[in-house]
């Protein structure tokens, strides 16, 4: 069985009033969250978020780039 990897752009938002995704373009997404940034909250948050999108399991989500920052870089695989 292959496993299709898909690599996607996001700009996360924390401290947001309600959790929203906006698709920007091809892989390029904009995350709203009301997670703060404290202790990786708001990065599970985003994880979870992206998994229920993609109908994956969360641990199928990772942060290849930006774990620190607001520009993320996230590699799903199904």
């Amino acid at each position: 069985m292959s496993q299709s990897v898909r690599v996607i752009e996001v700009r996360v938002i924390p401290r947001a009033r309600k959790n929203e995704l906006i698709l920007l373009g091809k892989n390029r997404f904009r995350a709203k969250l009301t997670a703060v940034p404290e202790d990786g909250k708001a990065n599970e948050a985003l994880k979870k978020m992206i998994a229920k999108m993609y109908h994956v399991r969360i641990s199928a989500v990772s942060i290849v780039k930006g774990k620190r920052s607001r520009d993320k870089t996230l590699k799903i695989e199904a």
